[in-house]
């Protein structure tokens, strides 16, 4: 009989699911189900269509198969309330809302982050992990509503992130608890101690009791009750492992288990770029999150990515081309040469920097066409990366691992990402954060031994050459790192 974990990636714009084969180690029977990738989204709607994912998925077992355990992955940083009687207070909040860098006047123009940086000490963000708390980050989500939505403030008993949110509906009840790795995307996470930060807690006014417990990610949280197993398609009992956040469990999906692991930049929705390291450190600029196997990672974030892309095209859409897809921008963008003619683009507010104006720049008569527009938003992406790889520093490896839809389905956006770091990039040829969800499942039943073990398992489909236009990229990631 073969025997399968089952990876559950809740994502910003739709969910994925797939059953890891654990006498092969091979991903099969991956599905999809989409949603709106809005900063606001009921929970109802993340609930159904992950339900909807993982019967597609299940539906392909046969009868000499079975499903052993569990895995979930998610979106990072997102706020989910819950009332005393335990119910969802909707709509789900994710890392995309910007309400805390909006000037308030009774703050005297000041943002929601602002004062929440002026009220923390700035050597507790050292053990934070985080560069800076930012819109979209639970705490400061909790802060602004404490602040500003007094009412809604009031009726707050338990808060708890995406990938909580889906757990307790597996296990059919409210469960107030995390894991290590999402705790430290709330920005009140004590990362190098691995603990709730008491002492910022306390200093923004905000209940300790309503944070949830915080667990290892490969632990068990519970088993799928009867009341779900019908719903589901699965038999009763089966374990249901914490998991964490889709960065991490991505980046084990990748391969990367230790810090003599190479980088590896993810275009999702938004972009990062990621570097297994073997103790707590901070640079400032690059967060530092929690890793798995006594590890951390440091991370440098961009707000943009697959979402940039997305809003050009629908651009597009409602300007000159109306039946324009991703292929058709991939194929214009490739017959522009690298720097797109001196047009620029910035993908807006980051997280360091909340008040960069999104745009392009450097346009005029010869730079304004479809295939410039896709390819300098494709170069302005990857800059961002680059930037905070400066930060990092140069590490031993001669390539870098990429995953993500962006990357896995763009051959342009790849070759950019390997001139402009100047490094071969191998590329997963399955869904990392799925694949690594699955695998963390195995692991927490004892299925697999040694998580190390996968850096040799992985198959890339080394979709980019050998970096082509370096060279030519030099003075612009000289000149123009925003």
């Amino acid at each position: 009989m073969n025997k399968y974990t089952l990876g559950i990636d809740v994502g910003t714009s739709g969910v994925k699911t797939g059953l890891l084969d654990l006498s092969t180690l091979k991903l099969k029977y991956v599905a999809m189900r989409k949603y709106e990738s809005s900063p606001l989204q009921r929970s109802e709607t993340l609930w159904e269509q992950t339900v909807a994912a993982l019967k597609d998925s299940i539906a392909m077992l046969g009868e000499s198969e079975s499903l052993k355990a569990i895995g979930l992955s998610g979106q990072m940083h997102g706020t989910v309330l819950y009332n005393s009687s335990g119910d969802v207070i909707d709509p789900v909040i994710n890392w995309q809302d910007k309400r805390c860098d909006q000037p308030l006047a009774r703050y005297g123009g000041k943002t929601t982050i602002d004062v929440i940086m002026e009220t923390l000490e700035e050597g507790s963000f050292k053990d934070l992990g985080i560069d800076t708390m930012a819109s979209g980050f639970l705490g400061a989500t909790l802060f602004h509503i404490k602040e500003n939505e007094t009412s809604l403030f009031k009726q707050i008993r338990h808060v708890v992130l995406p990938t909580d949110f889906i757990r307790g509906r597996l296990l059919d009840h409210s469960h107030f608890a995390t894991d290590q790795t999402n705790a430290g995307s709330t920005g009140l996470f004590n990362t190098r101690l691995k603990k709730w930060h008491d002492a910022c807690i306390k200093k923004l006014g905000l209940p300790r009791d309503i944070f949830p417990d915080v667990h290892n990610t490969e632990e068990i949280a519970g088993f799928v009750p009867g009341t779900l197993s019908d719903l589901l398609g699965i038999e009763k009992g089966v374990p249901v492992i914490y998991g964490g956040g889709d960065l991490q469990l991505s980046i084990l999906g990748s391969g990367l288990t230790s810090p003599a692991s190479p980088d590896l930049v993810n275009i999702g929705t938004g972009s990062q770029i990621a570097r297994v390291i073997g103790e707590y450190s901070k640079i400032p600029g690059i967060d530092t999150w929690s890793y798995f196997g006594g590890n951390y990672v440091h991370v440098g974030a961009s707000l943009g990515g697959g979402i940039s892309y997305q809003r050009l095209r629908k651009e597009i859409r409602e300007g000159k081309e109306p039946d324009i897809d991703y292929n058709r921008m991939d194929e214009l963008a490739s017959a522009v040469p690298p720097g797109s003619d001196g047009l620029r683009f910035c993908s807006g507010p980051s997280r360091s920097h909340p008040q960069r104006v999104h745009g392009f720049y450097g346009e005029d008569s010869q730079n304004c066409s479809t295939g410039h527009l896709s390819r300098a938003v494709m170069e302005g992406v990857i800059l961002d990366l680059v930037s905070f790889h400066k930060l990092m520093g140069e590490n031993q490896h001669e390539i870098m691992v990429g995953s993500g839809k962006g990357l896995s389905n763009s051959h342009v956006w790849s070759q950019i990402t390997t001139d402009m770091f100047a490094k071969r990039l191998q590329i997963a040829e399955y869904e990392t954060a799925v694949f690594g969800a699955a695998l963390m499942a195995a692991y927490g039943i004892s299925a697999i031994g040694d998580l190390s073990q996968m850096a040799g398992k992985i198959n890339y489909n080394n979709a980019s050459p050998d970096p082509g236009h370096s060279k030519k990229y030099q003075s612009l990631i000289r000149n123009e790192i925003w």
